[in-house]
């Protein structure tokens, strides 16, 4: 009996896979390139009508323009989730390119769709305040 091991940081003797690797490949394939893309997609185009409703209406109410800085906000944010999500996707890792899709989807997706989704949390609070 041993009382006082150590062990490095590579080794864990409490490790066990709750899920193998072929089951998580298969998870993030059907998560990331079908449910997430559809659900970007989605928003992209409902951005899309809110921008042109918005416009449409005239921006000479600060209600409008503060709905209609939110729609640009959620399509940058929308924009930025499908190409993270592009970037995760399996085959696309998988693929010969040659970078490292983890930091490339950081840098151009992930960071991005952070700065767009708090910019639209605050242009909530600006109209919750405002009104």
């Amino acid at each position: 009996m041993t009382l006082n091991s150590s062990f490095t940081s590579f080794e864990n003797p409490w490790k066990s896979d709750l899920i193998s690797d072929s089951v998580k490949q298969i998870y993030e394939l059907v998560n990331y390139v079908v449910f997430c893309n559809i659900l970007s997609v989605f928003g992209i185009l409902s951005n899309i009508i809110n921008i042109i409703v918005f416009c449409r209406q005239g921006l000479n109410s600060t209600v409008n323009i503060s709905f209609l800085a939110m729609a640009v906000s959620d399509f940058c944010s929308f924009v930025t989730l499908l190409w993270f999500n592009v970037c995760v996707n399996p085959l696309f890792v998988n693929s010969d390119v040659p970078m490292d899709s983890s930091e490339v989807q950081h840098l151009t997706g992930g960071f991005p769709h952070n700065c767009f989704m708090r910019i639209t949390c605050w242009i909530t609070v600006y109209i919750t305040a405002e009104r």
